[in-house]
């Protein structure tokens, strides 16, 4: 089988979607499948990933920091490439210029067209100020997808925001994941000097897009009062964005300065060491459809706090029944944590009495908190104010729910089986 990817956005930048679409590379190569990537050119996009080959289309920057390019390819030679390699079928990840692209490919050359829907994006016109308003973003959705064989989609949340403009018989559920977790971080006391960090500072660590639909300022305004005390913690938040001026105004404007560090872009190798180096990820963001941060923070150890939101919730509430189950042997529920980094997790953590969970801050679990307020109440006790084994249980939640996509290999190759399955039975039925 040899599958034909495209994608709108790639190296260098790097978001929710690059990192998904390599780990989808890594797992389709591992299973014998050639992958032919389809992405826009840019500078510093030559990146070793694993697949048979990569057709750079030329692009030109959207954006200022170069995160966003708009593909122009040349439709016929492409096209002769793509036959070239024997394509089977085609896989898309966006639905601007390369993602509509894809979407031609595979109608000219007669192979099933699978697409990932990675965005909700109703949470994003504000970046067409004018047209973002009055945008038929679910007709134009639905005219996209039509032709799809399957649209797969990173959660539940996201199955049912698509299930409104796609049939839902043809919705595969396929959980991001982030595979491996690599050793050999940076000394704490290098990344917290470089910022000016004190070295057993407790922080509090945002990681993602500085921007509207991740709610970053209402996460400044909710933790600030708790930053303001004499042995608050500190605040970082590791990303850039177009909100990123309007953050550090508000940070100022708080007088939290002092307590608070705007890192911009970061590479991805730091990031690993900020999730290494922090003490909670706290997120209030509403807008997520399954956030590769969020994974990435989990599978790092780091007790997640955020919203009560159906991208997050779910995963993280049937951790923390399994991590219940083991730290609590005598509620008669089988016990064992499994998808770990080394693959152990120690399940005895004093302070539970079999019964309960711990008490968390006002009655609620720091993933399921109902505004933002409480949110920032639980990141500030994680930070200090919780008992040790409160703080263990919560880690250990979140070690569970980096498990949830463990199967996303097998999953996506078995949704690739079934469309050429469905092609076939199709062409038969015509003949």
């Amino acid at each position: 089988m040899t599958i034909a990817v495209f994608s709108d956005t790639y190296l260098p930048s790097h978001n929710g979607v690059v990192t998904s679409l390599r780990q989808q590379c890594a797992d389709l190569t591992a299973a014998g499948v050639r992958v032919v990537l389809v992405v826009p050119a840019a500078p510093g996009s030559d990146s070793g990933w694993p697949a048979a080959a990569v057709i750079s289309v030329p692009s030109v920057r959207l954006s200022r920091d170069g995160q966003i390019r708009l593909g122009l390819p040349l439709p016929g030679r492409l096209l002769r490439k793509l036959r070239g390699f024997g394509i089977t079928a085609v896989h898309t990840h966006t639905e601007f210029s390369l993602g509509l692209l894809g979407r031609w490919a595979a109608s000219r050359l007669s192979v099933p067209w699978l697409h990932t829907c990675h965005t909700d994006w109703d949470s994003y016109r504000h970046y067409l100020p004018w047209l973002g308003r009055h945008l038929p973003i679910g007709m134009l959705q639905h005219r996209f997808l039509k032709p799809a064989r399957c649209c797969l989609v990173p959660s539940a949340k996201a199955a049912q925001l698509v299930s409104r403009r796609y049939p839902t018989e043809r919705i595969r559920v396929i959980p991001n994941r982030i595979a491996g977790y690599p050793g050999h971080p940076a000394p704490r006391q290098q990344l917290c000097s470089r910022y000016g960090i004190p070295v057993d500072a407790r922080i509090i660590l945002y990681a993602g897009r500085i921007a509207p639909e991740k709610r970053v300022l209402q996460l400044c305004r909710a933790l600030a009062p708790h930053l303001q005390a004499e042995d608050g913690p500190w605040l970082v938040f590791a990303g850039g964005g177009p909100q990123l001026p309007q953050l550090r105004a508000e940070i100022r404007r708080r007088g939290i300065g002092s307590r608070t560090v705007c890192t911009g872009w970061q590479p991805h190798e730091v990031m690993l060491d900020w999730y290494r180096t922090a003490r909670v990820f706290c997120t209030v963001s509403l807008s997520e459809m399954h956030p590769m941060t969020v994974i990435e923070a989990a599978q790092a150890g780091l007790p997640i706090v955020a919203r009560r939101d159906p991208a997050i919730q779910p995963g993280l509430d049937a951790a923390a029944d399994r991590v219940f189950a083991a730290v609590n042997p005598d509620a008669g529920i089988e016990t064992g944590i499994t998808g770990t980094p080394d693959g152990t997790v120690s399940a005895g953590i004093a302070g539970t009495d079999g019964q309960d969970e711990p008490d968390w801050p006002q009655g609620v679990r720091p993933w399921a908190c109902i505004d933002d307020e409480q949110a920032a109440v639980a990141a500030r006790a994680l930070c200090g104010d919780l008992s040790t084994e409160c703080w263990e249980f919560a880690r250990l939640v979140s070690l569970a729910y980096a498990d949830n996509g463990r199967a996303a290999g097998t999953l996506l190759l078995a949704a690739l089986r079934e469309a050429l399955v469905d092609r076939d039975q199709a062409v038969g039925e015509c003949r």
